[in-house]
């Protein structure tokens, strides 16, 4: 299967506690395809 890069930048984070409950959320299910957050 060929592989593929999802690159995010943020210009500014307007809410921190958003951020975090999103990266609790989906870095188990990033690192769970073998991808890196």
């Amino acid at each position: 299967m060929a592989k593929g890069y999802w690159v995010s930048a943020y210009r500014s984070i307007s809410d921190p506690e958003k951020l975090a409950a999103y990266a609790k959320l989906a870095g188990p299910a990033i690192t769970g395809g073998g991808g890196h957050f």
